[in-house]
């Protein structure tokens, strides 16, 4: 646990739980993502994704190291506020997976219904060709 001036943030002072998970997918394309979810020790809000990405970047660049977390900080309800965190962005984790899915799905049938479309022009434009050189036989 660190501690941090929470000046550059517009985030109560106070004890919190975070958790940063990294989705990775692969289709027509690659994506890779942080996501990040940050609750208060105290009144148990969650953070949205920006504040709770700024957050816990702050911690990570200014935050100084609290030894005696262990005896100050209530580690069941840490630990419990932290299984939200992972449950609720795991359930995220789901639907963007599902939604990007979908995305991609779309993505592709578009890609091959151009490539169709690209090769009938093709085909168009040599038959066109051979019409034009049997003129000359």
């Amino acid at each position: 646990m660190a501690s941090i001036p929470l000046v550059t943030l517009r985030v109560a002072a106070g004890i919190y739980v975070y958790v940063v998970a990294r989705w990775s997918f692969s289709g027509s394309r690659e994506i890779e993502r942080l996501e990040y979810m940050v609750v208060s020790l105290a009144d148990k809000l969650f953070l949205d994704g920006d504040a709770a990405e700024s957050l816990v970047n702050l911690a990570a660049l200014q935050g100084r190291e609290w030894l005696s977390a262990g005896t100050e900080v209530e580690s069941h309800q840490a630990a419990t506020l932290q299984d939200c965190c992972r449950a609720d962005l795991e359930e995220r984790f789901l639907a963007f997976r599902d939604s990007h899915k979908r995305e991609d799905a779309d993505r592709i049938r578009m890609m091959v219904r151009s490539l169709e479309h690209h090769l009938e022009n093709k085909k168009n434009e040599i038959a066109r060709a051979n019409r034009w050189l049997s003129a000359f036989r």
